[in-house]
This record gives structure tokens, sequence and C-alpha cells, in this order.
């Protein structure tokens, strides 16, 4: 029976502590505004990438970054309004152009 009691008691104790005090939650952070403009360099597909025309496209696209991958290479996921991607079939020819 007191053992019963205890655990009644540390479970009423662990839901005061989840109770709310009445503040609202953070309101989501606001959207990020897309700076990269791949559309703009779209007529990049299909031509031969050298690094001049990489940051060429970079500046015409409004990015801040830019990455040139080989077709099918390990990327990381994380999203970036600001960075061109340029992805290249073999022959450094471009295969897709994108943002993030």
């Amino acid at each position: 029976m007191l053992g019963r009691m205890i655990i009644g008691g540390a479970l009423t104790m662990a839901l005061a502590a989840c109770a709310s005090d009445g503040t609202p939650p953070p309101a989501s952070p606001p959207a990020l505004a897309m700076t990269c403009k791949a559309d703009r360099v779209q007529g990049l597909v299909g031509t031969v990438i050298t690094d001049e025309i990489a940051q060429r496209a970079k500046r015409r696209a409004h990015a801040t970054l830019l990455r040139v991958l080989p077709m099918g290479a390990m990327m990381t996921m994380d999203y970036r309004t600001d960075r061109l991607n340029i992805i290249l079939r073999p022959g450094r020819k471009a295969m897709r152009v994108t943002c993030g």
C-alpha cells in the first residue's frame, strides 16, 4: 500500500512539472529568404563547367556559396538559401543547377 502511494505521488509530481504556466509557446523562427536564384543560370545545363564559369554563375545567381559536385557524390544535406549547387556529369558537363 505504501509503495502504491509513493508511486502515485511520484507520478503526480512528474505530471505537475510538465504543466503549462500559461505563457504561450515561443513563435517559430521566420522563414529564410531565398537569396540564390538558380533559374537565372539554368542555361548552364549541358555546358562544360570551368572554375571561371562556375564563379560567374554564382554571381549571376546572387549566391554567396558555390558547390560543384560530380554526379553521385556524397554531400551534406543542410539547406542553404544562399548556395548554388552545380551537379556535373562525366566530362564536367552540368547536369543539374539548384539552390540549397
